[in-house]
């Protein structure tokens, strides 16, 4: 299943507004509080709709719309403010299973209402179909989804929770549209497969295909194990430095924690393709914040290696890094912006650039992108702006004997904070020059 459409109407900050998607990548930006995060969540109510007939599934393992994702609107007809709900809530959905072309409606009425599907929809029997692979035991490919939120490092299920039947095949599906990362389900499961192979004197494949696209994914030389004397996982890093997962910096413990998740369902769906799994599995992969922890070397990248190491997943991701934006071409980026009307309620509007990013400087798409002025901080900022005030006037009119010594004292400023390659280092060494000429 890929999503094509989305169109959101009432809900939270979006009135009635649509987005296309790319089948492949697609990079969500815009300041905060714009809608990027509840593009990812229209699109796990859209998901889970199509997970609803799976029997196995506990309401815990769906995403209906709640009264937090209901617009309001803001009344100022009584002396007081008052904020209202506006209904009805409703996400219509254009997608593709299997290479044919669905769309389908879920909505919400009123206070009172449930979540509701649209009566000619056909997501049901899809759904339907879905459960029966997974009830019957078919050898079919079944898509793999999965939602990693902002609270993915931090907000982990307490390692005295139950977790239960990890070796059925439906527990891919699993919490795999819960925000909240869960390290216990993949750590719960990666020990019982070292413990078969132990036991059995095996090779599990399910456990080798899991290993090599983690690998694959951290690069030549990293390892991943599960130590059955310290009871958890073991990374070894392309350095050559090994240590606990537990005990990795958040940017390693984030990147590898998408990783093993998203592989863990992958093959916990598809066990029989083994290391096959990762390369011809389809499904969605909702990435909130996908720069999160990382160091500016890795967000150069990290677009790159999780496309490659999942070929065939849709991936909805947010950012605020611009180094991330520099590494997306323009039909990978889709652009937030808002407004307050005049009854100070916020209206978002959706576009896409006019031109690629792809191997632009992070200023550029500061400026030009995310509509930051500059991306000096404000005391900086205004020293340069004196300074070259300054300069001009120097070269023009000639300084007072106060203005010199402002001069003299901001170029020393700058020269402390700034580094050699700064344009307005230059521009000091050309003043420098230019005084070695005149005398």
């Amino acid at each position: 299943m890929y999503i094509n459409n989305l169109h959101m109407k009432n809900f939270k900050c979006f009135r009635d507004d649509e987005i296309n998607f790319n089948t492949r990548f697609n990079l969500i930006v815009g300041n905060n509080g714009v809608g990027k995060t509840s593009v990812l969540e229209a699109v796990a109510i859209g998901i889970s709709g199509y997970l609803n007939e799976i029997k196995s599934l506990s309401t815990t393992d769906r995403r209906n719309i709640t009264q937090d994702d209901v617009s309001i609107q803001r009344n100022t007809i009584s002396e007081l403010t008052e904020f209202q709900p506006v209904y009805p809530v409703e996400l219509d959905f254009k997608v593709n299973i299997n290479g044919k072309e669905y769309s389908y409606s879920r909505f919400r009425q009123s206070k009172s209402d449930n979540t509701r599907f649209d009566h000619n929809s056909q997501i049901k029997e899809c759904s339907k179909a879905l459960n029966s692979v997974l009830s019957e035991g078919k050898k079919e490919i079944l898509p793999a989804f999965v939602y990693h939120g902002t609270g993915r490092v931090w907000a982990r299920v307490s390692k005295s929770a139950k977790i239960e039947n990890v070796s059925n095949r439906d527990y891919g599906y699993k919490n795999c549209i819960n925000p909240l990362s869960n390290e216990n389900q993949y750590s719960k499961w990666i020990e019982e497969m070292r413990r078969y192979e132990i036991d059995e004197d095996v090779v599990s494949s399910e456990l080798r295909a899991l290993c090599i696209t983690v690998e694959k994914f951290l690069g030549e030389g990293s390892r991943i194990r599960y130590s059955i004397k310290e009871k958890q996982i073991i990374i070894t890093l392309p350095d050559g430095r090994t240590m606990p997962f537990n005990k990795l910096s958040d940017g390693y413990k984030n990147a590898i924690g998408i990783v093993c998740d998203t592989a863990f369902r992958i093959i916990k769906l598809n066990p029989w393709l083994k290391e096959k799994a990762i390369e011809e599995t389809p499904g969605i992969m909702l990435i909130d914040e996908i720069d999160l922890h990382l160091h500016p070397s890795w967000q150069k990248r990290i677009v790159s290696d999780l496309k490659n190491t999942f070929p065939k997943l849709q991936i909805i991701a947010t950012t605020h890094a611009p180094i991330v934006i520099s590494s997306c071409t323009k039909d990978e980026i889709i652009m937030l912006d808002a407004r307050v009307n005049e009854n100070m309620e916020t209206q978002v509007s959706i576009s896409y650039p006019d031109t690629g990013t792809k191997g632009w400087l992070a200023e550029n798409i500061l400026i030009d992108i995310m509509g930051i002025n500059t991306s000096r901080d404000q005391e900086t900022e205004q020293q340069i702006e004196e300074f070259k005030a300054i300069y001009q006037k120097k070269f023009s009119n000639g300084l007072s004997e106060e203005e010199a010594s402002k001069f003299a004292h901001l170029k020393k400023i700058l020269e402390d904070k700034l580094p050699s390659e700064d344009p307005i280092i230059t521009l000091i060494g050309f003043e420098a020059y230019e005084k070695s000429l005149e005398e």
